[in-house]
């Protein structure tokens, strides 16, 4: 059936609705609920777009909306600028656009992005500098990795492959101290891998 409006549940902390049979779009009155911490509405067959209300949840810590195909639209920028949220998992939806007006805030404080297997296309902006893990990978996402991506110091995973990234791998990752993964298989980069990629002495994988 269709997912409830819950106008009544202003206390709920947390909503875990994954792997369910729910169909339909999300209740615009979810943004009523304004004690959310968690929201976890993954595995459904929902439809439409995620209500820009939202960003209004100024408690959300944990955001959950992946594998749900016919989920659309783009990516809100409530999700980079909502003060509390750190972790969201929009992987394997029907997600398009560009990720410009997503990412550019500049005091964000997500640290997990999992936003694979969507339909994004342009380049990629700087990334939020508070992010730890990137997961962008099968998308249209073109053009190079900024050089800017060396500011982002708690960074230690980042994979965006199945894309059409160009240009050279920035040297500026070797600037980060704690990084231990990249995973860049099938782009159309070109050049060697940096020599500065040594300095990362916690890497453990390299694809």
């Amino acid at each position: 059936g269709s997912l409830p409006k819950l106008a009544n549940h202003k206390s709920l902390v947390t909503l875990n609705l994954e792997d369910t049979a729910f169909t339909g779009m999300i209740p615009a009155t979810w943004a009523n609920l304004k004690s959310l911490t968690k929201f976890l509405i993954s595995e459904t067959s929902i439809t439409g777009t995620i209500p820009p209300g939202l960003g209004s949840l100024e408690y959300l810590e944990k955001l959950s909306i992946k594998n749900n195909r016919f989920l659309r639209g783009t990516i809100p920028p409530f999700v980079a600028t909502a003060n509390n949220l750190k972790a969201a998992k929009l992987s394997n939806n029907s997600f398009e656009g560009t990720l410009d007006s997503f990412f550019s805030v500049p005091n964000s404080r997500l640290e997990r992005l999992f936003g694979g297997y969507n339909h994004y296309t342009g380049t990629l902006p700087d990334l939020p500098e508070s992010l730890q893990v990137v997961y962008l990978g099968h998308s249209n996402l073109t053009g190079p990795i900024p050089d800017s991506i060396g500011n982002l110091t708690n960074l230690f995973d980042f994979s965006i492959y199945h894309a059409q990234l160009t240009g050279s791998i920035p040297t500026t990752f070797g600037k980060l101290a704690g990084f231990k993964r990249l995973h860049l298989f099938r782009n159309a980069l070109t050049g060697q891998i940096p020599s500065e990629l040594g300095l990362c002495t916690l890497m453990e994988k390299i694809v």
